[in-house]
């Protein structure tokens, strides 16, 4: 989905999505702000196993995505590597805000994906509402489709997500 590849673990299934398991699969960029960047502790850390809060629900790490860079990043961060450490002699040099070019890379990299039924029974009842209406911070939803006669239910399924009067399973 979206090009990512699991580099640790596994993507759920379809048994994961019918159960609505409490599962995810995270980019590293997840990783490194929960559990520490590895190229700062200097320890490889791969969570498969375990448990996150995603809005006030608890899931279970099942799967990482392989770490995303441009060529750009890779370069400095080997050159970082290799070059001998310096006295530190005043403030850093910056080339401006944000990211050089490497936005899509990090956006990636800060994924979290979850099965849609588990998207659908976690979080429809918990945005506190009166009408059971979807928590209003979920903005997107990919889907992936084993095949294109599946596409149909699977558009379905995502509209009664947003939908106030959807049916449950």
């Amino acid at each position: 989905m979206n090009l990512h590849k699991v580099q640790y673990g596994r993507f759920f299934n379809e048994v994961d999505d019918d159960m609505a398991a409490s599962v995810c699969v995270i980019g590293t960029g997840v990783r490194d702000a929960l559990f520490g960047d590895p190229g700062k502790t200097g320890q490889e850390i791969i969570p498969i196993g375990d448990l996150i809060q995603i809005g006030g629900q608890t899931f279970t790490i099942i799967g990482m995505f392989e770490h995303y860079e441009s060529e750009q990043e890779k370069k400095e961060r080997e050159l970082a590597r290799n070059k001998p450490k310096e006295e530190e002699g005043g403030p850093r040099r910056q080339r401006g805000w944000g990211r050089r070019g490497g936005w899509a890379f990090y956006r990636k990299n800060m994924t979290v994906l979850m099965p849609l039924n588990t998207a659908w029974v976690k979080f429809r009842s918990a945005s506190g509402g009166t009408n059971s209406l979807p928590d209003p911070r979920l903005s997107d939803i990919d889907m992936k489709v084993k095949d294109i006669s599946m596409l149909e239910p699977a558009l379905q399924q995502a509209r009664n997500v947003f939908a106030d009067d959807a049916p449950r399973h």
